[in-house]
């Protein structure tokens, strides 16, 4: 299971990146392809062959279903459950307010910038 983990923070990363870092798309396959080949996945095609499946289609649903139940409206949208109580944030630069939420220290460089 930690290698799934692992795989899942270096493809988001690589995703990252060629959004946010290298201005490349990420809508078709040979997009999905090369993020994966970075990653060092070599067997992407499997994973990519999945995207339509029913699973993936019933599992897209849900979670969008469950992401709008708390009033997602963009992303990245954030649910911290804590003490029972569900707290949702909209924007990357709301991680200094989820650490003080959850009891820790945030420590940034880029909170200098924050539109707070």
């Amino acid at each position: 299971m930690n290698d799934q983990f692992e795989m899942l923070e270096t493809v988001s990363r690589e995703f990252w990146k060629r959004i946010w870092s290298n201005c490349e798309r990420i809508f078709q396959r040979e997009d999905f392809e090369k993020v994966l080949k970075a990653s060092g996945i070599t067997n992407g095609s499997e994973y990519i062959d999945q995207i339509d499946s029913e699973f993936a289609v019933d599992q897209l649903k849900k979670n969008t279903d469950a992401a709008m139940d708390t009033g997602a409206f963009g992303a990245p949208w954030i649910v911290v459950h804590k003490d029972g109580e569900e707290h949702t944030f909209f924007g990357s630069d709301r991680l200094h307010l989820i650490a003080h939420l959850i009891g820790e220290k945030f420590t940034d460089g880029l909170i200098q910038y924050s539109k707070l």
